[in-house]
């Protein structure tokens, strides 16, 4: 393009699915190609996690501009563009469900509308974002899990019943020992991981992907493994002092009697030690008992 009013060559050259190659021959002749390549030379690298790619260099110079899942994130009012030109006019109460159902994924947004049969039908597209809907399923199935290992794959579909988790909790429940390891795995992947904190000390799951998880985790296993990993991280949580998330789990397990249990020997105590503290943080839960 134009440089100071004299044109000037250039190429672009875009590969796709980098990741795939990072550590072997044909990534190691990544560097010298972009380290010592013609000055016109723009490169485009595509990856699903960039940690093992020969860029320290260019880094360090400042010749590359990285784009993240964070910079793709569709806010609110491009959603609301990108569904407007798809004939969708969600009002400001559906607008932020979808939102936050999506997260601003785009892929989302744009398999929720494959689904659609009648264009144009916002009921049936807010119907559409779930994890275990037909197109987000078929893709999130192909595109993330089946590219994974068993083992973090096992790890993806136990973890997926807590609704936060640190490395630790999300040992105890998926009984592996080297959680550290796989979550580090998964921050690498931007494999719809959140971190909740700076320190990276506890984590979620994107919404959407968390459903999918959960749909597979109950096919895959049946309910009596799923009740099984609900009470492993009821035990660890209680351990830990947080209560009311232990309840939830042995409620989720059908364990209603541990759950009344728990709540006479240690949350009601609290409730009547702390009430001002109790009422602020909601300590209401129904017990079928």
């Amino acid at each position: 393009g134009p440089s100071n009013g004299a044109s000037q060559d250039y190429s672009l050259l875009v590969l796709d699915d980098v990741h795939l190659i990072a550590g072997s021959e044909a990534g190691t002749l990544l560097a010298p190609l972009l380290e010592k390549g013609p000055p016109g030379l723009h490169c485009v690298l595509l990856a699903r996690h960039t940690s093992s790619l020969p860029l320290t260099r260019l880094y360090a110079s400042g010749d590359v501009i990285e784009l993240t899942a964070a910079d793709l994130r569709f806010t609110a009012d491009e959603v609301k563009q990108y569904l407007l030109s798809h004939d969708i006019s969600p009002s400001a109460r559906e607008l932020a469900q979808i939102v936050e159902r999506t997260e601003g994924w785009g892929a989302a947004l744009r398999l929720a509308l494959l689904s659609q049969r009648r264009p144009g039908a916002l009921a049936a597209y807010l119907g559409s974002l779930r994890g275990d809907s037909r197109w987000l399923a078929r893709y999130l199935t192909e595109e993330v899990l089946a590219q994974q290992s068993p083992a973090l794959r096992a790890f993806l579909l136990r973890t997926s019943i807590l609704e936060t988790f640190s490395v630790s909790l999300a040992a105890a429940v998926a009984g592996v020992d080297d959680a550290y390891g796989l979550l580090a795995e998964l921050q690498h992947s931007e494999l719809f991981l959140v971190p909740l904190d700076a320190d990276g000390a506890w984590f979620r799951y994107h919404h959407l992907f968390q459903e999918l998880l959960q749909h597979r985790l109950a096919a895959v296993e049946g309910k009596a493994a799923v009740d099984a990993l609900h009470r492993r991280a009821a035990d660890w949580l209680v351990r830990q002092e947080q209560l009311l998330p232990a309840l939830r789990h042995l409620l989720e397990a059908g364990d209603e009697d541990a759950a009344a249990a728990l709540v006479e020997s240690r949350i009601r105590p609290a409730i009547l030690r702390h009430p001002v503290r109790a009422q602020v943080e909601n300590l209401q839960v129904e017990l079928r008992v």
